[in-house]
C-alpha cells in the first residue's frame, strides 16, 4: 500500500495540511534553502512552479504535526530570520523553529527512518549557524526525529560568519542574474539530482 492508496479524504487532508500558512514570499527575496542547495533547481522553481505531489505534501504534514507539538514549547519559536545583500536588491530569510530556553538555536528534522541518519549535511548546519548568527545566538543543533526515537547533533558554530554571509551573497546573485537574463544557472550535479522533481527539465536545458 502506498499513499496513492489511502482514501481521497486522507489524502485531501494532507494537502490541505500541507498547504496551510504557507509563507507566501515577497518577489525581492529569495529562500535561504534554495541558496544552500542547487540554485539551477531554484531557477526552475521559481520560472517553472509545478504542484505539490502527494509524496512531498506528506512530508511537509508529517514535519507540521511534530512542529505545532513541540515548537510551541518554547517561547521563541517559528521566528523568521533576514538577511540583506549588499551587491543586489534581495533579502535572504528562513525561519528557524525555536531557541531552546539556555540559548541554543534549534532545527528541527522529521525522517522516515532515524537508522541511516549517520551525520548532519553541510547544508544544514549552515542554516543553523545562518539563523545562530543573525539572531546572535552561540549555539545551536540539530535534532532528528522519527515516530520512534531522536538524535541530536551539536552544530559547530564560527564567532565570525561573514565568510558564510559572502557565500550565501554570491548564490543569490548568481540566481538573480540568470533570472534577469531568463537562462537557469549552471548545472550542478550531485547525488540529488537523481531525486530532482526538475531533472527532465534540467537536462533538457542547456548549460
Amino acid at each position: 500500500m502506498t499513499l496513492h492508496d489511502l482514501p481521497l479524504e486522507i489524502q485531501q487532508h494532507i494537502f490541505a495540511k500541507a498547504t496551510s500558512d504557507k509563507h507566501v514570499s515577497s518577489p525581492n527575496t529569495y529562500s535561504l534553502t534554495d541558496l544552500l542547495y542547487c540554485v539551477r533547481k531554484a531557477w526552475f522553481k521559481r520560472k517553472k512552479p509545478k504542484p505539490l505531489s502527494l509524496e512531498s505534501a506528506y512530508n511537509i504534514y508529517r514535519g507540521k504535526w511534530l512542529d505545532k507539538e513541540l515548537t510551541s514549547l518554547f517561547p521563541d519559536n517559528q521566528k523568521r530570520i533576514t538577511y540583506k545583500c549588499e551587491r543586489i536588491p534581495r533579502t535572504i530569510t528562513g525561519q528557524y523553529d525555536f531557541i531552546t530556553s539556555d540559548g541554543v538555536m534549534t532545527d528541527l528534522k522529521t525522517t522516515k527512518n532515524l537508522y541511516f541518519v549517520k551525520e548532519v549535511s553541510e547544508e544544514y548546519q549552515k542554516q543553523v549557524r545562518f539563523y545562530a548568527y543573525n539572531a546572535s545566538v552561540s549555539r545551536g543543533q540539530i535534532i532528528y526525529m522519527d515516530f520512534g526515537d531522536a538524535k541530536v547533533f551539536e552544530v559547530p558554530l564560527q564567532s565570525d560568519e561573514r565568510p558564510l554571509m559572502r557565500e550565501l551573497e554570491q548564490q543569490a546573485t548568481v540566481l538573480y542574474t540568470t533570472e534577469k537574463q531568463d537562462n537557469p544557472p549552471s548545472r550542478q550535479c550531485s547525488w540529488l539530482c537523481g531525486m530532482c522533481e526538475y531533472k527532465i527539465e534540467c537536462e533538457a536545458t542547456p548549460q
